[in-house]
C-alpha cells in the first residue's frame, strides 16, 4: 500500500495520543494490580530490585489489556480532534470517504493486534511463570525483623524478645528480655540485660545481639543429677553476644520447575496437549461410570423357562403377587436400591466434574490469548466512529465515553470467564462474549459515522420527538 500525505497526517495524529494513553493505561492498571497485592508485599523488607522485578513481570501480563484501552482512547481523541477542528469536514468535502480515512489506522491496529497475539502466546506464559515463582517466594518469606518498644517480638523461631526503649536507627536498645524456647520446655530460660547493641552480618543471614550487664536464668528441668541440689542456674555477665539465624527472613528462590504444571503458566501448545489429555480422561471416567452403573442395575434372570402355550397366559398384577409383610420388604428394598443408585450418580459427578472444571480453565486461558488481540480491532471500530460523531477532542468527553465502553468490555469479559469456569457456557462462547456483543455496536457506529448521522445531536432528537408527538386538532 502506498502512503499519501493524508495517511501520514492521520498516523501522526493517532500515534502520539496512542503512546500517551497506552503509558497512562498501563500505569493505572499496574497501580490497581499493585494495590491488590500490597498486603502481601508490605512489611517483608524486600529489596528494591525484588519489588521492581515483581512489577516488571506484572506489567508483562497487563500489556494485552492496556492495548485495547489505549486504542479506544486514542481513536476517540484522534477523530474527535479532527472533527472539532473541522479537519474531518475538509477531508470529506474533498470527496474522501471516512472509510478511506480509517484505512491507514486499520493496518496499524491490525499490526498491534498481531503483536498482542504474539505477546500473549510467547511472552506472557514465561512472565506469569516467573511472577508466580516470585510471588510464592515472597509469601513464604517472614516479615522483616522489627522490634517495637514494650512489645514481645516472636518473629524469630523459638525466641521471644522484648525491649523497653530503642534508638532511632534501631541499633541500640535498653532493658532487654529474651526468652529462650529452643529446648522446648516453655519459659525455663530467660536472659535479662540493661542494654544491647544490634548488628547484622554482611549477607544479612545472621543477627548479632550484643548484651551488656545482664543475667541468665535457667530452670534445671528433666535433669535428675541437679534436681535435688538446685532448681535453676543463674549466670551474670558484663557482655554477651547472642546470634540469631535469619535464614527465614531472606528471600529464597524456588525452582520454577515446581510451578510449570499450573494451568495459568502453560504455553499454547502445552494448553492444547492438556485439553486433549483432560478430554480423554473425562471419556475414560465416563466409560468406567457407565460400566459400574449398569452392573448395579442389571440382575440375573432366575425365572424358569415355560414353553409357549396356545392358551392366553394368566397375567397377574404385581400387588397380587406380593402382599402383606412381603410387600413392605419389597418397597423398602426398592427405596434402598434407589438411594444406592442416587449415591452412584453423585459419586460419578464428584469423580468427573473436577476434571471438567480443570479442562474449562485450560480452554479459558487458551481462548484468552486470541480474544484480547481481536478486542483491539473491535474497540478501534467503536472509538474511531465515535470520535468522528462526537467531534470533541482532548481528555474530557472522549475519556468518559472510552471508560464507559471499556468498562462494558471488561465486565463482559469477567462475566464470560466466570460462566466458562462454572460450566454455564462453552468456552468458545463465553470467552468471545464481549466480542459478540460489541462487534455489532462497532459496525452500527461505523455505519452511522460514514453516513454523517446525527447520533449525539440533541436538536435531531427533539425534532424526532416533536414529529412523533400527536398534534392537537384545530377546529
Amino acid at each position: 500500500m502506498r502512503f499519501k500525505k493524508l495517511d501520514v497526517f492521520i498516523l501522526r495524529s493517532f500515534l502520539q495520543p496512542f503512546a500517551a494513553t497506552f503509558c497512562i493505561s498501563l500505569v493505572v492498571l499496574l497501580l490497581q494490580h499493585l494495590w491488590k497485592y500490597i498486603d502481601d508485599l508490605a512489611g517483608k523488607g524486600l529489596e528494591w530490585y525484588v519489588i521492581l522485578e515483581f512489577l516488571f513481570y506484572s506489567t508483562a501480563n497487563l500489556i494485552p489489556l492496556a492495548m485495547p484501552l489505549a486504542i479506544l482512547l486514542a481513536s476517540i481523541m484522534t477523530f474527535g480532534n479532527l472533527g472539532e477542528k473541522y479537519e474531518l469536514t475538509v477531508i470529506k468535502s474533498a470527496g474522501i470517504p471516512l472509510r478511506r480515512v480509517f484505512r491507514p489506522l486499520f493496518f496499524v491496529i491490525l499490526g498491534v493486534s498481531m503483536f498482542a497475539l504474539w505477546f500473549s502466546v510467547k511472552v506472557i506464559p514465561v512472565a506469569n511463570l516467573k511472577w508466580g515463582g516470585l510471588y510464592y517466594d515472597v509469601m513464604q518469606k517472614k516479615p522483616a525483623f522489627d522490634l517495637k518498644e514494650g512489645v514481645f517480638y516472636n518473629g524469630i523461631e523459638d525466641y521471644s524478645i522484648k525491649v523497653s526503649e530503642k534508638s532511632k536507627d534501631g541499633a541500640f536498645v535498653s532493658d532487654v528480655i529474651i526468652y529462650d524456647h529452643t529446648k522446648g520446655r516453655g519459659n525455663t530460660a530467660v536472659v535479662v540485660a540493661e542494654s544491647g547493641e544490634i548488628s547484622y552480618s554482611d549477607d544479612k543471614r545472621y543477627l548479632f545481639f550484643k548484651l551488656f550487664n545482664g543475667k541468665r536464668y535457667e530452670e534445671m528441668v528433666n535433669q535428675p543429677d541437679f534436681y535435688n541440689r538446685q532448681q535453676f542456674n543463674q549466670m551474670s555477665f558484663r557482655e554477651q553476644e547472642v546470634v540469631f539465624d535469619l535464614k527465614d527472613f531472606n528471600l529464597t528462590r524456588t525452582d520454577l520447575g515446581l510451578f510449570k504444571d499450573f494451568w495459568r503458566y502453560k504455553k499454547l501448545h502445552q494448553l492444547e496437549e492438556g485439553i486433549d489429555s483432560l478430554h480423554r480422561e473425562i471419556l475414560r471416567r465416563q466409560v468406567m461410570f457407565k460400566i459400574n452403573f449398569h452392573r448395579s442395575l442389571h440382575f440375573k434372570d432366575t425365572l424358569t423357562y415355560i414353553p409357549d402355550s396356545l392358551l392366553n397366559p394368566d397375567v397377574f398384577s404385581f400387588d397380587s403377587l406380593v402382599y402383606g409383610r412381603k410387600h413392605k420388604e419389597v418397597i423398602s428394598q426398592a427405596l434402598s436400591e434407589m438411594r444406592s443408585v442416587n449415591g452412584q450418580v453423585d459419586w460419578g459427578k464428584t469423580d468427573i466434574m473436577p476434571v471438567r472444571y480443570l479442562q474449562a480453565k485450560y480452554e479459558m486461558v487458551w481462548w484468552q490469548k486470541f480474544t484480547l488481540s481481536i478486542a483491539c480491532l473491535v474497540l478501534f471500530f467503536i472509538g474511531a466512529p465515535l470520535g468522528a460523531i462526537v467531534r470533541k477532542g482532548g481528555f474530557g468527553l472522549p475519556v468518559v465515553i472510552a471508560i464507559i465502553f471499556f468498562l462494558i468490555f471488561y465486565m463482559l469479559n469477567i462475566v464470560g470467564e466466570k460462566m466458562v469456569r462454572e460450566l454455564v457456557l462453552p468456552s468458545e462462547i463465553g470467552m468471545w462474549l464481549s466480542t459478540f456483543i460489541l462487534t455489532p455496536i462497532g459496525f452500527w457506529l461505523t455505519l452511522k459515522a460514514t453516513r454523517d448521522s446525527a447520533l449525539f445531536n440533541r436538536d435531531a432528537y427533539l425534532r424526532l420527538f416533536k414529529r412523533l408527538k400527536p398534534q392537537k386538532k384545530t377546529t
